[in-house]
């Protein structure tokens, strides 16, 4: 794909945003007016980076105005995604565990393998968790955003005190979140 002399750093602007947009710093207007305010930068570019934007942006418009709102951020992260691989200027990890050289997914491998040893208690695996992933920076992409989410539910649905669980719930018990781990896992070392 041809590209400009603009393109890295709007590349890294892109990357950026979808980053935010799939941890829910962004949200779907923010995330349309970064596509768009990246087509007018490239409007009198004439390289192909131009064209895969503007088709981009109208595919996202479209999933905005077609798709149930449920679907809509899924819709548009996926699209991002194909943009993200078509502009790549650098290998792309199609597995999207590794951003700018970083492994996003190794804290969670390492919380796992504790929980799983038994080196640490659930309690603590959530608390350690919901701190890994507030202070995530960067973002996982693709396939591994959707393992991390996936677990992020799962802690989500635990709740520690046997007694605060709602029976007929989605409450997890121990068992439960470890049944939830061991399957983050599988996935994650196989992919």
């Amino acid at each position: 794909m041809s590209q400009s002399n603009q393109n890295p750093a709007l590349l890294r602007r892109l990357r950026a945003s979808t980053a935010a947009f799939a941890s829910g710093e962004l949200d779907l207007d923010a995330v349309h007016a970064v596509l768009q305010s990246t087509m007018t930068l490239l409007d009198h570019d004439g390289a192909d980076t131009a064209r895969a934007v503007r088709l981009a942006e109208a595919d996202v418009e479209e999933i905005r105005s077609t798709r149930p709102l449920a679907e809509q951020r899924r819709g548009v992260l996926d699209r991002l995604e194909q943009l993200l691989a078509a502009l790549a200027d650098e290998p792309v990890d199609p597995w999207g565990g590794v951003v700018d050289g970083h492994d996003t997914l190794a804290a969670y491998r390492r919380l796992a393998d504790q929980l799983l040893s038994g080196a640490i208690t659930p309690l603590a695996f959530e608390i350690r968790f919901l701190d890994e992933w507030r202070a995530q920076r960067p973002w996982p992409t693709g396939a591994a955003y959707r393992a991390l989410e996936r677990l992020f539910f799962v802690v989500e649905d635990y709740v520690d005190d046997p007694a605060l669980r709602d029976p007929g719930s989605r409450d997890l018990d121990e068992v439960g979140l470890r049944d939830g781990v061991r399957r983050f896992v599988e996935e994650t070392r196989t992919s």
